[in-house]
């Protein structure tokens, strides 16, 4: 990238590409090159060519061609991705760079009552000063804002909650990925003895305050997809994916069957609110005919069961009357007496 200065503004130009983007001149980095802005690159061809004559003038002859060095090869993909894996080992979560940010926002945070916006711009300063990736920007912000104590400051500190939705609604859909990655190394990692037992209390709050959304917690949390969406991270540890899909998984299931209800309400308000066809309209109305008269005909039959059991005492009592009449003996009307009887 070639660096440049022009009407105050700091700029960078991709060498491949052509691209030209404006830079953040606000940095202490920013501020000395805007005062020294960098040579073009015709003054370092300029010297590139002078270079040797200096040299010659003063008496020193060039190197044998057997002394010079060889270039280095280009790495090839192998070692490319070995030396990315390098760089990632390096910047551990213990390491003095990472710890150092984190003061940074803490300080930032601590010293004055700052708005989201001042937040999220400090962070995003502090964070491309140290040169972090996204995925690294939401972990400095989780353990610069928050403590042991973080149920504690989320209901007190509306400013703390609005600089995280800020920085989600920017990146959207990555950002709450990053989110969910950055939570889980806080509660398992960090704080677990204080905050683990709350986990699902803790997604539930970034939930309701429209951080995360069904969307990015069922894929990011769920069994099926966490690992391969929160891989790219480089503070993922497939022992806490899983330990946090665990801890989590009652707040996820709880989330797809209210989806799954909201879903099955939307099917049936637009089936109701489709105008149907005439021939559809009197299908319908037979339905509702045949519905009101089978309901009918069970109204029927309830009030004749609830009839039937009122009568059933009654005709109980009768055979009791006849049974205790025929142990005293007594013939009914109609029947004369006979000298035995007598």
């Amino acid at each position: 990238m070639t660096l440049k200065v022009k009407k105050d503004l700091l700029k960078g130009v991709c060498r491949s590409c052509g691209t030209t983007s404006k830079l953040d001149s606000s940095h202490k980095v920013g501020v000395y090159m805007l005062k020294n802005p960098p040579k073009d690159e015709s003054e370092f061809k300029k010297e590139m060519k002078d270079e040797p004559e200096a040299k010659e003038e003063k008496g020193t002859s060039k190197k044998p061609a057997a002394e010079v060095k060889p270039k280095k090869s280009k790495p090839t993909g192998d070692s490319k991705a070995l030396a990315e894996d390098a760089k990632i080992e390096e910047l551990t979560l213990a390491s003095a760079e990472l710890a150092d940010t984190i003061s940074r926002i803490k300080s930032y945070k601590n010293s004055h009552d700052r708005t989201p916006q001042e937040l999220v711009d400090e962070i995003g300063n502090i964070c491309v000063s140290q040169g972090l990736k996204e995925d690294m920007k939401y972990y400095v912000t989780m353990h610069g804002l928050f403590d042991d104590k973080m149920l504690v400051q989320w209901s007190k500190e509306a400013n703390v909650r609005g600089a995280v939705k800020l920085m989600t609604d920017k990146d959207e859909f990555k950002g709450r990925c990053w989110v969910v990655l950055a939570l889980q190394s806080f509660i398992l990692k960090t704080y677990p003895e204080t905050l683990k037992q709350h986990a699902n209390t803790i997604l539930k709050h970034f939930y309701d305050d429209d951080i995360l959304n069904e969307d990015s917690i069922i894929k990011c949390c769920s069994k099926a997809h966490s690992s391969e969406m929160l891989r790219t991270g480089r503070t993922f540890n497939i022992e806490l994916n899983d330990q946090f899909k665990k801890l989590t998984d009652p707040f996820v299931m709880w989330l797809k069957e209210a989806q799954e209800d909201s879903e099955e309400e939307g099917e049936e308000e637009e089936a109701k609110a489709v105008p149907l066809s005439k021939e559809e309209e009197e299908k319908q109305r037979q339905k509702n005919l045949i519905k009101e008269q089978m309901k009918r005909q069970e109204e029927e039959l309830k009030a004749s069961k609830d009839k039937a059991r009122v009568e059933a005492p009654k005709s109980s009592e009768v055979k009791e009357e006849i049974a205790r009449v025929d142990i005293l003996e007594i013939k009914p009307e109609g029947k004369a007496a006979t000298l035995d009887d007598l």
